[in-house]
Order: C-alpha cells, then structure tokens, then sequence
C-alpha cells in the first residue's frame, strides 16, 4: 500500500480514537492509560513480530534511534493525554497538529528533504484550519484554569511529536516498521508504567473499572495498532513532511467522531476548518 494511503488510514483510526479517550482517561487517569494502552499494544505487536510478520531487521545503531525517538514520542503522548483530561479532544487534538511546520522544517533543515512553494503554502493552510478548530475552545464551557492547561499540554505534545515524527522513518527503515512500533509502544508502556508507580502504587484500576471500561480500551488498543503500525510504514517508504501532514489533519476525523461519539455539536466554523485542512493536504500531496 501507498505512503499516502497509510497516512490516511493512520489519521482515522487516530482521530476516532482520540474521541474514545475522554471516555477512559478521566476514570484512571493519563499515566495509567498509557500504560495499559501500551502493554497491550507491546503484547499485540510481540505476537505478531513471533508469527514471523513483517521482516524485522535487528541493527544497533537502528535499536538506539528507536530508543531515542520512542521516548521522545511517549512524552509527547503523556502531555497530549493530559491535556485531554481537561478538554475536549478535538480541539487538544488540532493545537498538538501545530508540530506540523516543526516537523517540516526538520525534514527540510536535517534531512534535506525539498519542499514545493505550492508543498510549503499547503502546509500554512492546513495549520490555519488546526487554528480554527483551536478558536472553538474559547466557544465552550470549559473553566479558564482548565482552559490553559489543555492549550499548554497541547502545545508541549506538538513540540515533541514535532521532533519525533521527523525521525520515526530512520528506524522505521532500519529494523522494520513492526519491530519499531512494538519498540516504540514498549517505551510508551515503561514510560506510563514508571509515572503511574511514582503517583500511586496500584497498577491496576479499581474492579469497577474493568466491569464498565475494558471494552472501550480493547478497541483503543486496536485503533491505537492500526494507527500506529500505518503511520510507522508510511514513514519509511514516503516524505516526511507529507506523511506527517497527513497524520496530524487527524483533529478533522476526531470532532466528526466527537459529535457522534461523546454528542459535541458541530459549528459552522468546525465545517470551514474541515474544507480548509482538506484543501491544505490536498496542495501538499499535490505540490
């Protein structure tokens, strides 16, 4: 499948599942979700990489990249999933899509991947839709305290999903993209695992939890496998900066999925922000 099919693919299955999060993460909390979520993608992932799917390749170098930009990545993810306990995932979503120009200019400045005027203006156009949807915040009943502190752990994700999303294609290439992503949700689950230990030292949530939630979260783990697993593919064989445009327009597919999933109203200005990101994706594969 195509580099551009994949980043499609990787954007609805990350946007519905950013809806599903406002379910689940106020009942247990960002550090114990990314753990949970995280375990169960690694065990997913371990099984298929010992069914002998894909060609994973075992290289050093490629091992300590992984590391890096995995840790990188699971950062990004803490502050993206606490933004999401204070507001809506839609617009979390659209203010973390703000590493877009971070992540071209990387591709540009490090990898020394060229970028059309027509590529570069799309990439503005997309950005000024992730606004729009952004402005829808000041629309809603959110206190002012929760307020900023959904922009502020938004902004912080974009800034490192920003850096990561730049270098997922080097390990990505190196070791294969299914033993990369098993490495990088490994991480995310460490990661979670440590947080959550230094909070509280209970690892599992209370009974009631799984009796009213474990469904929920199985099917995060799936979008979560589907998302991740298309995204980290498309990496390897596509341009950075289109796959990652393509990957963060997510926030389009989540307040289509906010409306169903959680009964958000959609506005006018939400319809306008859906054109105008569509329209900056479709001048950045075409540019």
């Amino acid at each position: 499948m195509d580099p551009l099919s994949l980043s499609i693919i990787s954007s609805i299955a990350i946007g519905i599942g950013h809806s599903y999060m406002k379910i689940v993460i106020p009942k247990i909390g960002s550090e114990r979700f990314i753990f949970m979520r995280g375990a169960m993608l690694s065990i997913l992932l371990l099984l298929l990489l010992l069914v002998g799917v894909g060609n994973p390749l075992i290289d050093i170098n490629g091992v300590l990249i992984a590391l890096v930009v995995s840790i990188i990545g699971a950062m990004g993810l803490l502050f993206f999933t606490r933004g999401v306990e204070q507001g809506t995932p839609s617009v979390v979503s659209a203010v973390s899509s703000s590493r877009i120009p971070l992540t071209a200019l990387i591709a540009a400045t490090l990898l020394n991947e060229s970028i059309s005027q027509i590529a570069s203006l799309g990439i503005l156009v997309v950005v000024f839709g992730l606004i729009l949807i952004s402005d829808l915040l000041k629309k809603q009943r959110i206190s002012q305290t929760k307020l900023s502190s959904a922009f502020i752990y938004g902004f912080i994700a974009a800034v490192f999903w920003g850096v990561s999303s730049a270098f997922i294609g080097i390990p990505s290439a190196l070791l294969g993209a299914l033993l990369f992503t098993f490495i990088l949700e490994l991480i995310v689950a460490l990661v979670g695992f440590v947080l959550m230990l230094s909070k509280e030292h209970r690892i599992l949530p209370k009974d009631k939890f799984f009796k009213d939630y474990w469904g929920w979260l199985v099917l995060m783990t799936i979008l979560g496998l589907i998302g991740s697993l298309s995204m980290n593919i498309a990496y390897e064989t596509g341009r950075v900066s289109v796959v990652a445009s393509v990957v963060a327009a997510n926030p389009l597919i989540t307040i289509i999925s906010d409306r169903i999933i959680l009964g958000t109203k959609l506005r006018l200005i939400q319809y306008v922000a859906i054109v105008t990101i569509i329209v900056g994706i479709t001048m950045i594969i075409f540019g």
